[in-house]
């Protein structure tokens, strides 16, 4: 199963998630969370932590790590420091974050026929994801996008 990556002129291309091991956690660069301090502490039990890459590429374009607790809800989602840090125009791939909120609610849809996807954004990104995905707030500052959303987003993005 591949996810449509979007460049900045339009172009398509494929991409991928696959899980995320304690070792690649390790190697990651700069810039990037503590992948690997992260995933020693947690509940392995109950996380998931996957990758996105190009297809035939070797490089991580984001991470997200997703539970299942009455609901998809994503922990974190981290897109790579390259790309984050430049305006949207001269990103590589544009459409990083939809596509890794996509694949969350795919994963929860195929595993638990839930599509409905709880997060907490970092204070900065709530009127983004408000804005965008239609996010609003629960409580104790988790933020939900509904099902309608999530599958617009695997509509246009998987292949």
């Amino acid at each position: 199963m591949s996810w449509r990556l979007i460049d900045s002129l339009k172009n398509e291309f494929r991409g991928e998630f696959s899980v995320l091991t304690q070792s690649e956690a390790k190697k990651l660069g700069r810039g990037w969370f503590k992948w690997a301090n992260y995933m020693a502490h947690k509940d392995k039990a109950h996380m998931h932590v996957y990758k996105l890459q190009r297809v035939g590429y070797a490089d991580i374009l984001g991470i997200i790590s997703i539970t299942y607790r009455d609901g998809v809800f994503i922990d974190s989602l981290e897109i790579a420091p390259h790309s984050r840090r430049m305006p949207n125009h001269q990103r590589r791939y544009v459409n990083l974050c939809d596509v890794m909120i996509a694949f969350a609610a795919y994963w929860g849809i195929d595993r638990y026929n839930d599509g409905f996807i709880g997060l907490i954004p970092k204070t900065g990104l709530r009127e983004h994801y408000e804005r965008k995905y239609y996010a609003y707030p629960l409580n104790l500052g988790i933020y939900a996008i509904d099902t309608p959303v999530t599958s617009r987003l695997i509509r246009l993005y998987l292949y």
